[in-house]
């Protein structure tokens, strides 16, 4: 039997489940509360250049996902970083290229971006997905949803005790600086940070691959797991100066003011506590969770946790 399923989430997770589906005869749609695709696989495009400011990097260990990155460099759209990592792997041009690009050419999905589901009600004919505004979509035979574990308790906590076990995954914020100055830093593409920082990582955008040089040097700089616990819920305006200061003095040398900067909060950014399992599933199959969540940050965790949870689901 074909069915119509809905994926929440056009991340890692929720492309794995819809490509599995789909692969399956199954038809699927995406929604995702973003203007783009991608997830926290994010590339901000601004008229300074591009900054990747979410996940910085994938590793590729398991068959399945090692597949799927095959297909990616069949199209041109995979970097090998061995800078960062050996064998870490980005997007080209761009961190989002990892998940829009898999999305191509996939006659049985349609993707809908710009919409936050709200509510997943159950019908007569299966589930309505409704925004806070009362725009709605559906019916669908069947929901995955991908959003983190706390946005995804919220959804489903009135289908059943199952759905009760997001509440052991935790989470660790990120407060993320993008900031593009006139002229190159003279500091290094990969700054040595130290281990008492609090800062994660800073990163010249231009060093991360081909396709990346531009008039302006561009920087992603994320603080510390610690530190932005300590400040998530400051608004991102009165953070960019904050992130200025932890920069310089990060790197040890004066950094200008630059041209362009802008912060972002990813509150869900790394998965401190998994669950441990793949994916959850409601009694009657119809209703599934999947993600990073499930088994653990590694981009590939969430796309095997997405694949598993569409197996399950469509009896694939």
């Amino acid at each position: 039997m074909t069915l119509d399923v809905a994926v929440i989430g056009a991340g890692m997770a929720g492309l794995a489940a819809a490509r599995t589906l789909a692969a399956g005869g199954h038809t699927v749609q995406v929604f995702d509360k973003g203007r783009g695709i991608g997830g926290r696989l994010s590339t901000r495009r601004t008229q300074w250049g591009a900054f990747d400011h979410g996940a910085q990097y994938a590793t590729v260990r398991d068959p399945a996902f090692s597949q799927y990155v095959a297909e990616l460099h069949d199209k041109g759209v995979v970097h090998v970083w061995d800078s960062v990592r050996d064998g870490a792997i980005i997007g080209k041009p761009g961190m989002s290229a990892l998940v829009k690009s898999g999305f191509d050419d996939q006659d049985n999905i349609g993707v809908t971006t710009g919409f936050e589901v709200a509510h997943i009600g159950k019908v007569a004919e299966g589930y309505v997905l409704s925004d806070k505004d009362g725009e709605h979509h559906g019916p669908f035979d069947k929901v995955i949803v991908t959003a983190p574990a706390p946005q995804a308790a919220n959804l489903l906590q009135a289908f059943g005790d199952t759905f009760q076990r997001l509440t052991e995954i935790r989470y660790a914020p990120s407060y993320t600086l993008l900031a593009a100055f006139d002229n190159p830093l003279d500091i290094a593409d990969i700054p040595d940070l130290g281990d008492d920082s609090r800062l994660s990582i800073a990163c010249r955008q231009s060093a991360r691959g081909p396709n990346r040089d531009g008039t302006h040097d561009l920087w992603v700089v994320q603080a510390s797991a610690a530190f932005s616990a300590e400040h998530v819920e400051r608004e991102r305006e009165a953070m960019i100066p904050v992130l200025l200061r932890l920069f310089q003095d990060g790197v040890g040398v004066d950094v200008p003011q630059p041209v362009y900067a802008a912060g972002h909060r990813w509150r869900y950014a790394l998965v401190e506590e998994p669950l441990g399992e793949p994916y959850l599933l409601s009694a009657d199959g119809d209703l599934g969770v999947a993600g990073d969540g499930m088994l653990g940050p590694r981009i590939e965790l969430a796309f095997l946790s997405g694949a598993h949870c569409a197996t399950a689901m469509g009896d694939l």
